[in-house]
């Protein structure tokens, strides 16, 4: 037996018997969880402060230092969160995580259109994942980049699978454009993950930083002429969480070379700067420069 099925079976050995908790207890243990990541081991604490420190040149070290540690218990929070959804309910998700303005997009599936949504890493994004499969009425397909472990993958893709959602690799982005039209789709890309190839990238500035990001979105939004929009996922309370859903691009097709990418770049921008600690800055999402 390989090394990374045996990690597998010792991982799931703990997360579903741990899953039947209430979400009261899996907050203590979060909390205990917060003061070892936080206080002991420092979990990427040289990144955390970095990418905050490019990131609000104009903030204090001090005020720099509070979102670091709120961005931890929300950190924390998540991962104890993630551990009950392999057994959650369909109306517990639908009571902690409210998708707004969700009208937007029931319109443009009674006229059986499919959307494009963009997303960043705000918030619970696996719950939110959830949320969105149980409260819009389009099929929900999420592009997204395989785990190198397949076995932690294959429960992956059937944890988020669990309310109707769909999960392709992003590399068949191309091929679901041959399904496209026979029945409405929400299109959902994950769009503040680093490309390895930044010859290829879109840079733009970003957060006050020179940044790159993928063209996959634009792409496809250009060769699909679908609308876009962004979800913007926000923490209410602990455990609880919003999407508000609003309009980027209406016609894809009439827009410039890199302006989708600059403008969905931009929304998430927006939403960091008004809750900075609710993204997840232990990401080394500047870790490649232009060349």
């Amino acid at each position: 037996m390989s090394m990374s099925r045996i990690a597998w079976w010792l991982t799931r050995a703990i997360i579903f018997p741990l899953s039947l908790l209430p979400f009261s207890v899996l907050f203590v243990f979060s909390d205990i969880l917060f003061v070892v990541v936080y206080y002991v081991i420092r979990y990427r604490g040289n990144v955390v402060l970095n990418n905050l420190r490019n990131s609000f040149p104009e903030k204090k070290e001090n005020e720099l230092n509070v979102i670091a540690k709120k961005f931890y218990k929300n950190f924390c929070d998540i991962l104890v969160e993630n551990i009950k959804l392999p057994t959650i309910s369909k109306e517990e998700v639908e009571n902690r995580c409210i998708v707004r303005n969700k009208e937007l997009l029931n319109n443009y599936f009674k006229e059986g259109k499919s959307v494009i949504a963009t997303i960043g890493h705000c918030g619970n994004w696996e719950m939110a994942g959830l949320g969105i499969s149980l409260a819009v009425r389009h099929r929900p397909i999420v592009f997204y980049r395989p785990l190198k472990n397949v076995y932690f993958d294959r429960f992956a893709r059937k944890m988020r699978a669990r309310f109707g959602m769909m999960l392709l690799p992003h590399t068949q982005a191309r091929q679901m454009l041959k399904e496209h039209g026979k029945q409405p789709n929400l299109y959902i890309f994950i769009t503040d993950q680093t490309p390895s190839n930044t010859k290829t990238a879109h840079w733009t500035t970003f957060l006050h930083q020179d940044t790159p990001v993928f063209k996959g979105t634009e792409k496809f939004a250009k060769m699909t002429d679908l609308p876009i929009v962004y979800g913007d996922i926000q923490r209410v309370k602990r455990g609880y969480y919003t999407i508000d859903v609003s309009l980027l691009v209406e016609n894809p097709a009439l827009t410039k070379e890199g302006e989708i990418t600059d403008i969905h770049t931009k929304a998430l921008e927006n939403a960091i700067n008004l809750h900075p600690d609710n993204w997840l800055w232990s990401h080394r999402r500047w870790k490649r420069k232009r060349a």
